[in-house]
């Protein structure tokens, strides 16, 4: 058992890459979408408050832009890189 909370702490703490592709869960369209930046907020005191990524995907030749998805999001979703070319 505790092997696997050790395990569980590593992956949450890794880091997201700027490029990583994933597709959200639950929605009926699966778009592949991709992390292009990574918004941190501080208090005055420098402490993070939250980090959130910003991922676009392509819709109907547009592309869109999300500006509030959390990390867990992007892990849950992860897409091997022979499946996202």
């Amino acid at each position: 058992m505790l092997l696997i909370n050790i395990e569980i702490g590593f992956i949450m703490n890794e880091e997201i890459e700027i490029g990583t592709k994933f597709v959200r869960r639950g929605n009926k369209r699966k778009d592949v979408e991709t992390v292009v930046d990574k918004l941190t907020t501080y208090n005055l005191a420098g402490d993070i408050i939250k980090v959130r990524y910003v991922c676009e995907h392509i819709f109907m030749g547009q592309i869109v832009t999300n500006r509030d998805t959390l990390s867990t999001t992007i892990k849950m979703g992860l897409v091997s890189k022979e499946c996202a070319k």
